[in-house]
């Protein structure tokens, strides 16, 4: 299950708590992962990954993983509060919590029955990459280290 956290949460850290601010126009938009640019380490990187930021804030996540399955899951952020994401795939269900923001800065916690991620998220001062690292463990013990490039389209 935690390969499964960390996949899921590879691809929707970034776009979580930019989502939860109240002013999240810069976040607003569509948004596809630069596969060639991102880092997986164990890995392997999914095919694709897209999000979408509704302007009320609503997250909507489409991605293709390595093995070439499709998922689709969204959720409607509350501020403060820890959010059930909507799964509309084989992922089990989890939760992630906004730790707290600074600027173009952000921090949260991604939870499952299974365990515990972290990630940190950058816009960059164009508002045009987001850049997204996420640590924790594996199923397997091993360290999760990914560094995540989204581009604004």
């Amino acid at each position: 299950m935690i390969k499964t956290l960390a996949a899921l949460a590879a691809f929707a850290i970034p776009f979580a708590v930019i989502a939860q601010t109240a002013n999240h126009v810069p976040w607003e938009g569509t948004w596809k992962q630069n596969i060639e640019k991102s880092t997986y380490q164990p890995g392997p990187p999914p095919k694709s990954v897209t999000v979408t930021i509704a302007s009320d804030g609503k997250v909507t996540h489409e991605s293709v993983n390595s093995d070439g399955q499709s998922s689709r899951w969204f959720f409607t952020p509350e501020q403060g509060k820890a959010v059930s994401l909507n799964v509309q795939s084989n992922w089990p269900n989890m939760t992630l919590t906004r730790e707290g923001q600074t600027g173009n800065t952000y921090t949260e916690t991604w939870k499952d029955a299974n365990g515990t991620l972290t990630g940190t998220g950058v816009l960059s001062k164009d508002g045009k990459t987001l850049t997204y690292t996420v640590r924790g463990t594996n199923a397997k013990g091993q360290q999760i280290h990914n560094i995540l490039i989204f581009e604004k389209q």
